[in-house]
């Protein structure tokens, strides 16, 4: 019964704790004119007394500072034109997409199939022993090699060359530094091969046939949908170089001090970011360490941001700009119609991150 006491009592504590700040403190702050940071905010002390509850509060408040001129500045703006070796280059961008393995018509493994251009891929088992012992889990079957690729172990390639299907041989290679079993990281073991077959990447003739494959009538319409999409692009490109100007042209301008526990927070939430891709890029996470160097470049990076939004949120308050619910359902859509088949996906990514896409709607109106 004591714990039941206790424990209601601690609930009672906090609605009246709850319910005295917001009949105190936002107000106090309100009208006082302070612009708090809430996330900064932290109860020093908290006292349920005879006169009700007392406490004692520190907070961040968001930086002072006159905003500069920030209209009529000179920006340039440069588009790039799309040419035809632009567009030949994205149509053999799509002919290697929807390229298909194919068993060569080669009979050996040439000197030539090694080149960064190459299309040939060897098909092999394979067994490794380090002084004559198996070299545990180094062993596969019918593993499909691609000869063009400069991360395979040196010796592997220049070993294949001149080998036939069927064809077994023992060649030298030198593991990486980075190898997973340490004792073997750097050294020189032996491979012994059997290749199995030799295929090739063979691209589509880019031709009518290809153009109706990808949904377009003919190569001729498809190179036009090409280009149209490359200069969109170009257009967006030139747009996120001005934007990225302008910001820094404002940043550069203002110099006012940041809130620095909002600050430690935004770095806090880089450096937890980084952390992500570097697990996703197959590290572990536990030798994440940054480096002084990046560390610098993080903390620059948290200051530029953090700054930014406050000269943005002055702009923003100063030309009085809103975000409609229709812009809303327009940006949507246009989210919808770059990922076809994910509208379930789009739409819970808006309604998550709802505060973001205002803030870059916002920004959209801002460069303009």
């Amino acid at each position: 019964m004591e714990v039941v006491r206790a424990r209601y009592a601690d609930v009672a504590r906090e609605r009246i704790l709850n319910r005295t700040l917001e009949e105190t403190l936002f107000p106090t702050l309100r009208e006082k004119h302070i612009a708090a940071v809430e996330e900064t905010m932290k109860l020093e002390s908290v006292d349920f007394g005879d006169h009700g509850c007392v406490y004692e509060l520190t907070l961040e408040t968001e930086p002072e500072f006159k905003l500069k001129q920030y209209k009529g500045l000179k920006l340039r703006r440069e588009i790039k034109t799309v040419t035809d070796k632009d567009v030949d280059d994205a149509v053999q961008s799509l002919r290697e997409r929807a390229a298909r393995l194919e068993v060569s018509p080669a009979e050996t493994v040439s000197a030539d199939d090694l080149g960064a251009e190459s299309r040939v891929y060897a098909v092999v088992d394979y067994a490794a022993t380090a002084d004559g012992v198996p070299i545990r889990d180094m062993t596969g079957t019918n593993v499909l090699i691609e000869l063009a690729s400069n991360r395979l172990p040196a010796g592997l390639k220049e070993g294949l060359v001149g080998m036939k299907r069927g064809e077994r041989k023992t060649v030298p290679i030198t593991l990486p530094a980075n190898f997973p079993k340490i004792e073997y990281a750097a050294r020189e073991v032996q491979l012994s091969l059997t290749l199995k077959e030799i295929k090739h990447r063979a691209l589509p003739e880019a031709d009518d046939a290809f153009a109706k494959d990808l949904g377009a009538p003919s190569l001729a319409e498809l190179r036009a949908n090409v280009a149209r999409s490359l200069q969109q692009r170009a257009m967006e490109d030139a747009r996120e170089r001005l934007r990225s100007h302008l910001f820094d042209l404002l940043v550069r301008e203002h110099d006012f001090a940041l809130p620095e526990t909002e600050l430690a927070n935004v770095e806090k939430s880089f450096t937890d970011d980084w952390r992500k891709e570097f697990v996703a890029g197959g590290g572990k996470e536990a030798d994440f360490i940054l480096t002084e160097e990046q560390t610098r470049e993080l903390r620059a990076q948290a200051e530029r941001t953090l700054k930014l939004s406050y000269i943005l949120k002055r702009i923003v308050a100063e030309e009085k700009l809103t975000v409609t619910e229709e812009e809303l359902a327009k940006e949507r859509g246009r989210l919808r119609a770059l990922y076809p088949g994910k509208e379930a996906a789009v739409d819970e990514y808006v309604r998550k991150h709802h505060a973001r896409i205002v803030s870059r709607l916002l920004e959209d109106k801002l460069v303009s």
